[in-house]
Protein backbone atom coordinates (compact mmCIF):
# COMPACT_ATOMS: atom_id res chain seq x y z
CA UNK A 1 0.00 0.00 0.00
CA UNK A 2 2.74 1.87 1.15
CA UNK A 3 4.57 1.42 -2.29
CA UNK A 4 1.14 2.33 -4.56
CA UNK A 5 1.36 5.47 -2.51
CA UNK A 6 4.45 6.23 -3.11
CA UNK A 7 4.55 5.69 -6.82
CA UNK A 8 1.28 7.71 -7.23
CA UNK A 9 2.65 10.58 -5.15
CA UNK A 10 5.84 10.47 -7.51
CA UNK A 11 3.71 10.26 -10.95
CA UNK A 12 1.67 13.37 -9.96
CA UNK A 13 4.99 15.68 -9.28
CA UNK A 14 7.20 14.53 -11.98
CA UNK A 15 4.47 14.85 -14.13
CA UNK A 16 3.37 18.72 -13.44
CA UNK A 17 7.06 18.99 -13.71
CA UNK A 18 6.69 18.21 -17.21
CA UNK A 19 4.24 20.20 -18.45
CA UNK A 20 5.89 23.82 -19.56
CA UNK A 21 3.56 26.98 -18.36
CA UNK A 22 4.73 29.94 -19.48
CA UNK A 23 4.62 33.42 -17.93
CA UNK A 24 2.98 35.98 -20.49
CA UNK A 25 4.10 39.27 -19.57
CA UNK A 26 1.68 41.87 -20.20
CA UNK A 27 3.70 44.55 -21.80
CA UNK A 28 5.35 42.09 -24.75
CA UNK A 29 1.71 40.95 -25.79
CA UNK A 30 0.58 44.49 -25.77
CA UNK A 31 4.07 45.45 -27.63
CA UNK A 32 2.96 42.32 -29.93
CA UNK A 33 -0.52 43.55 -30.74
CA UNK A 34 0.98 47.04 -31.45
CA UNK A 35 2.89 45.87 -34.23
CA UNK A 36 -0.14 43.72 -35.40
CA UNK A 37 -1.79 47.24 -35.89
CA UNK A 38 -2.16 49.28 -38.95
CA UNK A 39 -2.56 52.90 -37.76
CA UNK A 40 -2.20 54.25 -41.51
CA UNK A 41 -5.74 53.04 -41.89
CA UNK A 42 -9.16 53.06 -40.03
CA UNK A 43 -11.77 50.19 -39.80
CA UNK A 44 -14.70 52.40 -40.64
CA UNK A 45 -14.66 56.20 -42.67
CA UNK A 46 -16.12 59.40 -40.88
CA UNK A 47 -19.64 58.81 -42.11
CA UNK A 48 -22.47 61.82 -42.84
CA UNK A 49 -25.74 60.34 -41.32
CA UNK A 50 -26.62 59.93 -45.27
CA UNK A 51 -24.33 57.55 -45.17
CA UNK A 52 -24.95 53.77 -44.43
CA UNK A 53 -22.37 52.46 -41.71
CA UNK A 54 -22.89 48.65 -42.91
CA UNK A 55 -21.39 49.09 -46.01
CA UNK A 56 -17.83 48.22 -46.82
CA UNK A 57 -14.97 50.08 -46.84
CA UNK A 58 -14.86 51.67 -50.35
CA UNK A 59 -18.68 52.80 -50.15
CA UNK A 60 -18.31 54.39 -46.85
CA UNK A 61 -14.91 56.11 -48.65
CA UNK A 62 -17.08 56.89 -51.61
CA UNK A 63 -19.90 58.69 -49.94
CA UNK A 64 -18.16 60.52 -47.36
CA UNK A 65 -15.99 62.21 -50.30
CA UNK A 66 -19.08 62.79 -52.39
CA UNK A 67 -21.11 63.88 -48.59
CA UNK A 68 -17.85 66.51 -47.99
CA UNK A 69 -18.30 67.96 -51.58
CA UNK A 70 -21.78 68.54 -51.53
CA UNK A 71 -21.32 70.54 -48.17
CA UNK A 72 -18.52 72.41 -49.28
CA UNK A 73 -19.21 73.55 -52.72
CA UNK A 74 -21.61 75.88 -51.96
CA UNK A 75 -19.42 77.71 -49.21
CA UNK A 76 -16.55 77.65 -51.44
CA UNK A 77 -18.31 79.02 -53.87
CA UNK A 78 -19.62 81.96 -51.81
CA UNK A 79 -15.45 82.60 -51.09
CA UNK A 80 -14.44 86.23 -51.82
CA UNK A 81 -10.58 86.62 -53.10
CA UNK A 82 -8.73 88.55 -54.72
CA UNK A 83 -6.93 86.48 -58.13
CA UNK A 84 -6.56 87.12 -61.85
CA UNK A 85 -5.92 83.14 -62.04
CA UNK A 86 -7.26 80.09 -60.86
CA UNK A 87 -5.71 78.73 -57.49
CA UNK A 88 -5.48 75.22 -55.46
CA UNK A 89 -6.25 75.90 -51.94
CA UNK A 90 -4.80 72.58 -49.87
CA UNK A 91 -6.78 72.06 -46.93
CA UNK A 92 -5.54 69.91 -44.23
CA UNK A 93 -8.80 68.99 -42.04
CA UNK A 94 -9.15 66.66 -39.10
CA UNK A 95 -12.16 65.08 -37.83
CA UNK A 96 -12.43 64.40 -34.60
CA UNK A 97 -13.33 61.45 -32.04
CA UNK A 98 -16.75 63.40 -30.92
CA UNK A 99 -17.22 64.44 -34.61
CA UNK A 100 -16.33 67.88 -35.01
CA UNK A 101 -14.54 69.05 -38.65
CA UNK A 102 -11.64 71.03 -37.72
CA UNK A 103 -9.53 72.84 -40.12
CA UNK A 104 -5.76 72.24 -39.08
CA UNK A 105 -4.28 74.34 -41.94
CA UNK A 106 -4.48 75.72 -45.11
CA UNK A 107 -1.88 76.84 -47.97
CA UNK A 108 -2.34 79.25 -50.33
CA UNK A 109 -1.63 82.95 -51.40
CA UNK A 110 -4.99 84.31 -50.91
CA UNK A 111 -6.35 85.55 -47.82
CA UNK A 112 -9.18 83.41 -46.99
CA UNK A 113 -8.41 81.96 -44.00
CA UNK A 114 -10.91 83.79 -41.30
CA UNK A 115 -14.27 82.97 -44.12
CA UNK A 116 -13.03 79.20 -44.27
CA UNK A 117 -12.88 79.24 -40.23
CA UNK A 118 -16.75 80.32 -40.29
CA UNK A 119 -17.39 77.91 -42.92
CA UNK A 120 -15.80 74.83 -40.73
CA UNK A 121 -17.16 76.32 -37.25
CA UNK A 122 -20.51 75.71 -38.49
CA UNK A 123 -19.82 72.27 -40.13
CA UNK A 124 -21.98 69.32 -39.71
CA UNK A 125 -21.71 66.97 -37.15
CA UNK A 126 -19.78 63.72 -38.33
CA UNK A 127 -20.06 60.49 -36.93
CA UNK A 128 -15.58 59.56 -36.29
CA UNK A 129 -13.71 57.41 -37.84
CA UNK A 130 -13.44 54.04 -35.95
CA UNK A 131 -10.46 51.27 -35.39
CA UNK A 132 -11.30 48.60 -33.85
CA UNK A 133 -14.74 50.04 -32.38
CA UNK A 134 -13.41 53.02 -30.85
CA UNK A 135 -13.51 56.17 -32.13
CA UNK A 136 -10.38 57.55 -33.13
CA UNK A 137 -8.98 61.08 -34.96
CA UNK A 138 -8.49 61.67 -38.51
CA UNK A 139 -6.36 63.96 -40.75
CA UNK A 140 -6.63 64.20 -44.82
CA UNK A 141 -5.62 66.50 -46.93
CA UNK A 142 -8.55 68.51 -49.32
CA UNK A 143 -7.90 70.55 -52.03
CA UNK A 144 -9.93 73.13 -53.40
CA UNK A 145 -10.01 74.73 -56.31
CA UNK A 146 -10.74 77.93 -56.94
CA UNK A 147 -11.94 79.37 -60.47
CA UNK A 148 -11.85 82.58 -61.77
CA UNK A 149 -15.15 83.98 -63.47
Amino acid sequence: MKDLILTGLCVVLLSCKQEKFQKVDANTLAEKEFKSLNLKEVDQFPLFKTCDETENRQHQKACFEKEIHRWLKPHADSLTYNTTKPDTLQLYLSIATDGTLILDSLKTELTVKQQLDSIFQNSPKFYPAQKRGVPVKVSFQLPLILKVN
